[in-house]
């Protein structure tokens, strides 16, 4: 990711364009993730689990910039809603088992 991948979602949110904000929330916050913008992407992918949240992906975004700004019981809590909403998630089955051992 890069800032012009940043600069592109944020025009995109701005213009409405046929495309759903939700969609764009998600692309500016792994953007934003990419970059090391912890903060910024955890806004942007709460506004993506606020307007759709039985969305397994976004729950599971919002869990990896949950753990990189060091909050383990949020990211397992994030995780957890993720797979509840796709159980045969096996990437997230060891995400989980790893923050489990990580206590």
């Amino acid at each position: 990711a890069s800032e012009q991948a940043v600069a592109a979602a944020r025009k995109a949110l701005a213009m409405g364009g046929g495309r759903r904000p939700d969609n764009t929330q998600v692309v500016l916050g792994m953007a934003l993730y990419n970059l090391g913008r912890y903060d910024e992407a955890r806004k942007a992918i709460e506004e993506a689990r606020r307007l759709l949240p039985d969305d397994e992906v976004i729950h599971e975004h919002l869990g990896d910039v949950l753990l990189a700004l060091g909050k383990v019981a949020a990211a397992r809590d994030a995780y957890q809603k993720s797979l509840e909403l796709k159980p045969d998630n096996q990437l997230l089955r060891d995400k989980l088992q790893r923050l489990g051992q990580s206590e």
